[in-house]
């Protein structure tokens, strides 16, 4: 993995790097790395546990040039609520997946690993998400979730939701499977899911062993998962690959 000063020494187009106030740089493909060119979006819920309520999803700037700044889309409330909130972030990571500088910051994070070492690539994206992109709670009130552009070259932080779509989303760049856990982990409320976290498979042969990521939690390497008694529920969703 590059080094911020080796990473900053890359020619190419000055971005801002999100976690630190030096400035960064990728290699030019002569793209517009503006918020737009980038289809940055972020999108939120209001919380479905109000009675009577749908949740509102909105879906922020993700769109090109000319299109509206803000989509506004109904929700449904519990489990299915839980399926379109899943299905805005799966089109967040595979769009993300598919952006030239989210993809060259994947290629930059796992340079210097051995060729075909993929769980070693997957470590290494696991280790950048926990340890660069800073925790935040989510406005009250309100669940937020960013496009991976947008936590990685804007805000540099985010909750579970954000972390997992940026971590699905460089894992996806490099050509991994990867998928979105959802698990019941709150004693409160053991019937509504309450985390999130990606799940990224490393190819062997005609395999795939697959790796729980929760970059949430401090110290915890790839492969870490909630353990099974604190969990009331669990889902895997597929993603891609």
């Amino acid at each position: 993995m590059l080094t911020p000063e080796e990473f900053a020494a890359l020619p190419g187009i000055p971005i801002r790097s999100p976690w630190d106030e030096r400035s960064a740089s990728v290699p030019d493909l002569g793209c517009n790395f503006t918020p737009r060119a980038l289809g940055m979006g972020a999108c939120d819920f209001t919380p479905r546990a109000l009675a009577g309520m749908h949740g509102q999803l909105k879906v922020v700037g993700a769109g090109g040039p000319g299109t509206p700044l803000v989509k506004v889309i109904q929700i449904p409330d519990g489990e299915a609520g839980t399926a379109e909130t899943i299905k805005v972030m799966k089109r967040l990571a595979i769009e993300g997946s598919q952006n030239p500088a989210l993809i060259q910051w994947a290629q930059a994070i796992v340079r210097g690993i051995g060729s075909k070492d993929y769980a070693a690539e997957l470590r290494a994206i696991h280790d950048f998400v926990q340890s660069k992109v800073k925790y935040r709670l989510d406005p009250t009130a309100l669940e937020w979730i960013q496009a991976p552009e947008y936590t990685l070259l804007v805000r540099g932080e985010g909750d579970c939701d954000d972390q997992a779509t940026l971590s699905v989303a460089l894992a996806m760049a490099l050509g991994h499977p990867a998928g979105l856990v959802t698990v019941k982990a709150d004693k409160s409320r053991p019937g509504e899911y309450s985390h999130v976290y990606a799940v990224l498979g490393a190819r062997q042969g005609n395999d795939i062993k697959w790796f729980g990521s929760d970059t949430t939690q401090a110290g915890v390497p790839l492969g870490w998962e909630p353990p099974p008694e604190r969990v009331f529920g669990k889902r895997i969703w597929p993603v891609g690959g």
